[in-house]
Parts: structure tokens; C-alpha cells; sequence
């Protein structure tokens, strides 16, 4: 019986290691200046409307500690929108580097609005975001989704079709059976 479960363990193992490992490296990266700083911004998830956008914040100089605060995500100017509150804290894993999170309500050009502290003094700076659309579903799942209910219905028609049948049936046999 031991021998039958292990396997299985291994697989379970192997499954774990694999979906943990496909979180952990940013899809893209992007770097930028506010003041003499220079920051490395790495997005795990791309920003989307109406979708939480998890990034980190770091010093692209190796050792240089650094404190952001008075985060808020601003739109640029000419987007109908309202500034967004943004949610900043350091990373458990690794030091001297922030985790943000937000959900950019509209798409379009945004303002990440920060203030960036370290050995330099305090700098207030905004890095631009490309904020697009929600992907679109692919053509062959809206197919999918919309010729669901096709086959349900044809049933449905075929059922009904031979019920009505079988029903003239027994009304002709009970006629000719009654004088």
C-alpha cells in the first residue's frame, strides 16, 4: 500500500513546487528616475481595468534603503476619472523592496504619485502606467459559450416531436377501439 501512495506524493510534490515557482518572476519590468533616485518597478500583474494591479517598488542601486510614502494613483490629465488609493507596504521576502496593490478604475494614462525618501533627501515624482482594457474572451469560447444551449433545445424539440407522435397514436388506437 506504501508503495502505491508514493507516487502520487511525488506528483503532488512536483504540482506544488511547479504553481509556486509560476508566481514568483514579474511579467514585465520598467524602471524609473524620481529625483536622484532610480527605482525599478516589477508588475505581477499587468495593469487592467476593474483588475488589481500587484507590482513592487525597489532601489535600482544594490544596498540603497529607501522609504516611499504618499502613494496614490492619479489620472493624467484628460481621463474622467478620480484618484485612486494605493496600498504600499515592504516585502516579507526581500528588503529595501515595496509591494503595491491597486485597481485602476478606468483605462488610460495614469500617475503612480510618490513620495521617495533616502540618503538624498525627500523627493515627490510621478511614474506613468498604461492602464488598458480587460482582455477580451477568445472567439472560439464565445462560440462555445453562446451554441451551449443548441443542443439542449434540439433535445428538447426532438423530445416533444415524439411525444406528440406517440400521443396521436393512442388517440387513433382509442378511437378505433370505441364504437
Amino acid at each position: 500500500m506504501r508503495n502505491v501512495k508514493m507516487p502520487y506524493c511525488l506528483s503532488l510534490l512536483f504540482l506544488v513546487v511547479v504553481f509556486a515557482a509560476a508566481g514568483s518572476a514579474p511579467l514585465a519590468s520598467e524602471t524609473a528616475q524620481i529625483g536622484p533616485y532610480h527605482l525599478l518597478l516589477n508588475f505581477y500583474s499587468l495593469p487592467r481595468v476593474g483588475q488589481q494591479l500587484n507590482m513592487t517598488i525597489e532601489p535600482q542601486t544594490p544596498g540603497m534603503s529607501l522609504h516611499f510614502s504618499q502613494v496614490m494613483l492619479k489620472p493624467a490629465p484628460g481621463i474622467d476619472a478620480i484618484p485612486t488609493g494605493v496600498t504600499i507596504g515592504p516585502d516579507n521576502d526581500t528588503p529595501n523592496v515595496y509591494d503595491i496593490n491597486v485597481t485602476p478604475s478606468v483605462r488610460g494614462q495614469w500617475l503612480l504619485h510618490l513620495t521617495v525618501s533616502g540618503p538624498a533627501g525627500s523627493f515627490v515624482g510621478e511614474i506613468p502606467l498604461d492602464v488598458q482594457a480587460p482582455p477580451l474572451i477568445p472567439t472560439w469560447l464565445g462560440w462555445l459559450i453562446g451554441l451551449f444551449p443548441l443542443p439542449l433545445l434540439i433535445s428538447f424539440f426532438w423530445w416533444q416531436v415524439r411525444w406528440r407522435n406517440a400521443h396521436r397514436v393512442r388517440q387513433e388506437k382509442l378511437t378505433t377501439l370505441l364504437p
